[in-house]
């Protein structure tokens, strides 16, 4: 990462963790509660992270392609969020992939991803173009690397 956009991106995350409430970040003595307040942190930090990477997208309901872009080595949690129907399709275009078959990335019909549905998508260092296919709300998707032990 640049170390302007690491910058950036530190800035961005302390001010988003500012707005949370202090109490959340304590202790509650209900597991439940704690939980969901920790589950709120990570979602965010998750956004900030996927944002500074450059790996989030949005679309209307409109089909317009997006890309083409690196996707580099690794699996990523893909999370995507819409009311209505979405099919996202991974074509890739070169790099070390199968250039010959499209990857279907969700297949989501209607309030199935209202509050966000996430699936695995593993890539091999593609360039790739997302094809949404079936739109009939806006959405939105996010690749977040995972970690690799």
């Amino acid at each position: 990462m640049r170390p302007n956009l690491l910058i950036s991106a530190l800035i961005l995350a302390l001010a988003v963790l500012s707005f949370l409430p202090h109490a959340a970040l304590k202790p509650s003595g209900n597991q439940d509660t704690d939980l969901a307040a920790l589950a709120t942190i990570e979602g965010q930090i998750s956004a900030v992270t996927a944002a500074c990477s450059g790996l989030s997208f949005k679309g209307d309901a409109e089909a317009k392609l997006i890309g083409p872009f690196e996707l580099p080595q690794g699996s990523y949690k893909v999370t995507v969020t819409t009311p209505g129907f979405l099919v996202l399709t991974a074509h890739p275009i070169s790099g070390a992939c199968d250039t010959s078959t499209d990857m279907t990335v969700v297949n989501i019909t209607g309030g199935e991803a209202t509050t966000g549905q996430e699936s695995l998508f593993t890539s091999v260092s593609c360039k790739i173009i997302l094809v949404p296919s079936n739109v009939t709300e806006p959405w939105t998707a996010t690749f977040e690397l995972l970690p690799t032990q």
